[in-house]
């Protein structure tokens, strides 16, 4: 069976989850909600990474997502995403991240702005999320131009900065992390949909729920980076692989 995840959109008008308290001490306490079945990458260090659909996106766009990842992972965990060319025949079949850039949002209207959303499945696997992501493992959903706003525009920093933070989520499910919000000892999350991960044979808590994850629905809405329990969640499920190494 696929193991899917997907993250929601945010609107400018109303940020993604809840808001938390900096002076609650849940805020502090971090955690990672880990898939500890699915097949972790065999060599951590050059994780493969191709584009279905380069064609479709500026290469503004592309270059300010394949910098922040890679960044991001490298210097803080020691993972390394390796490749981003277009997906060749061979790719679009084997144990790749076969990311889609899909033109879903309207970033030239004057009001409702929206940014984020995406999919992805979990660790290392040649199936794909469905027809949305064009036989890619991995949706990130752009502009319907595919280009971020003009440096002039008001809603540049909300959507570039909302684009990164979904890169960083998918790419965590990429690599085996699940959502931070779905744990059983969940605080002041909306789990109405009934999607509980349970701490068992299938996954494994590392650590206390993290209501700052950047796995989790549930934060401010301005996280963007991976806290200091996520990179002990990537630790956990990669334990040769350290920065700078």
């Amino acid at each position: 069976m696929r193991l899917l995840a997907m993250l929601l959109l945010c609107s400018l008008a109303n940020a993604c989850g809840q808001a938390t308290d900096e002076n609650d001490s849940t805020s502090e306490t971090q955690s990672v909600v880990l898939d500890a079945t699915r097949s972790r990458w065999t060599n951590p260090s050059a994780i493969p990474v191709c584009i279905m659909n380069r064609a479709q996106i500026s290469d503004e766009v592309f270059t300010d997502i394949k910098n922040y990842v890679v960044t991001e992972y490298a210097n803080k965990t020691g993972l390394n995403f390796v490749g981003w060319g277009s997906c060749t025949n061979a790719q679009k079949t084997g144990k790749v991240i076969r990311v889609t850039f899909a033109n879903k949002h309207n970033w030239a209207t004057t009001g409702g702005m929206t940014a984020g959303g995406g999919l992805s499945m979990v660790g290392m696997t040649p199936s794909n999320c469905g027809t949305d992501c064009l036989g890619g493992t991995m949706r990130l959903d752009i502009s319907t131009t595919g280009a971020f706003p003009s440096k002039e525009s008001n809603y540049r920093d909300f959507t570039v900065t909302r684009t990164r933070a979904t890169a960083i989520h998918e790419f965590g499910h990429a690599i085996g992390l699940m959502h931070e919000h779905e744990r059983s000892d969940a605080e002041g999350c909306d789990r109405s949909d009934g999607s509980v991960v349970a701490d068992d044979s299938r996954y494994t808590y590392v650590t206390d729920y993290d209501s700052n994850s950047i796995m989790n629905y549930c934060h401010s809405g301005s996280q963007t980076t991976l806290t200091k329990n996520d990179i002990a969640g990537v630790a956990y499920l990669y334990p040769t692989v350290s920065v700078g190494h």
